[in-house]
């Protein structure tokens, strides 16, 4: 019994068996002769947590994929990947656990892949194989404008970039400010000769992983791909672990958010290694944690925050190995200091 509405909207029963001769009827519950079966059977499938994107090659081994990926392809097996990330976000509903895997090869972005709540929980994963170290998946955005990324962050949670290479953008990921994307995070990706940010984390996006990275930019005398910043992360409560940073002609690492942690990270050839300050509001909980090696950069910083009179202020630094660099400022160990 339902509404003459025009449409209705059916949950699949998990009670269902895995078919492929499904079809639909329709009667009408006051004349029973007034009745229609779907023209076509369609299939149940078990439920899939794993979609294929692969461009137009294949390779003959070591590949996840089997065939080249075209988006009129369903994108649930290696045999039948889409042709693109967006091809899989536009077909289907992505659940919190599903994973992405998009295989060996190049993808141009003619758009900002946007992440909404909708996507919350899902894992974009890139080609990683120990056998093949050569391959990789690169996304070339192909527009380093204003406001162009691979990934703009708009509301989505949990959401994880692994094993990404991502090229040719104004910044490679962007999340605008108070986006609310909680939980990022970008892991074991490259992210290289963008214009403006590899990694840019506007204030309001909280608690995001950057870890494991390789970021930089391209010194060619090309100013739209040197990449200026690594990492710009103004959220609260972000971890920038074991990243390794260069060529980034204004800072490798900036942090402006509360209780930043900033720690194992190689920064070098850079303006600014690494900057950590809370962008001029206070936290008395705000304890950056700076454990990196930085090396030939300009300068090397990490300001503590402006606190506001009669409070206390504290700073707390663990070892910046620092050799090189044509200045150095820095805190090393708990600095705990009081205002009239």
């Amino acid at each position: 019994n339902a509404p003459n509405t025009g449409s209705y909207s059916w949950s699949i029963p998990t009670t269902l068996t895995v078919g492929s001769n499904y079809r639909i009827r329709v009667t009408r519950n006051d004349n029973t002769a007034l009745t229609d079966t779907s023209n076509s059977t369609f299939t149940i499938a078990a439920p899939i947590n794993v979609y294929y994107v692969n461009d137009g090659s294949v390779n003959s081994t070591g590949d996840w994929t089997t065939v080249s990926g075209d988006n009129s392809l369903d994108g649930l097996s290696p045999g039948s990947p889409k042709a693109s990330i967006g091809g899989v976000l536009a077909a289907y509903h992505l659940n919190s656990g599903d994973i992405i895997r998009v295989d060996d090869g190049t993808y141009p972005l003619g758009v900002n892949i946007v992440l909404t709540a909708l996507m919350s929980g899902i894992t974009i994963e890139g080609y990683h194989d120990t056998a093949f170290p050569l391959r990789h998946t690169l996304l070339d955005r192909g527009n380093v404008s204003y406001g162009s990324a691979a990934f703009e962050l708009g509301n989505a949670s949990n959401v994880t970039l692994d094993h990404l290479w991502i090229t040719g953008a104004y910044s490679a990921v962007y999340a605008p400010t108070n986006a609310g994307s909680t939980g990022l995070t970008v892991s074991t990706s490259t992210l290289f000769g963008n214009s403006n940010v590899g990694i840019q984390l506007l204030g309001g996006n909280n608690k995001a992983t950057l870890a494991g990275n390789t970021i930089f930019g391209i010194r060619d005398g090309v100013y739209n791909n040197q990449q200026g910043t690594g990492i710009q992360a103004d959220g609260s409560d972000i971890v920038i672990s074991q990243n390794t940073i260069y060529d980034a002609v204004n800072t490798g690492i900036q942090a402006l958010g509360d209780r930043a942690n900033v720690s194992n990270n190689h920064v070098f050839s850079s303006g600014t290694g690494i900057s950590v300050t809370n962008g001029g509001g206070y936290s008395q909980s705000y304890t950056p944690t700076l454990r990196s090696f930085v090396q030939d950069n300009a300068s090397t910083s990490a300001e503590r925050p402006q606190a506001p009179s009669k409070s206390c202020e504290r700073l707390s630094t663990r070892p910046v190995f620092s050799m090189n660099n044509s200045s150095t400022r820095y805190s090393v160990g708990p600095r705990l200091s009081s205002r009239p």
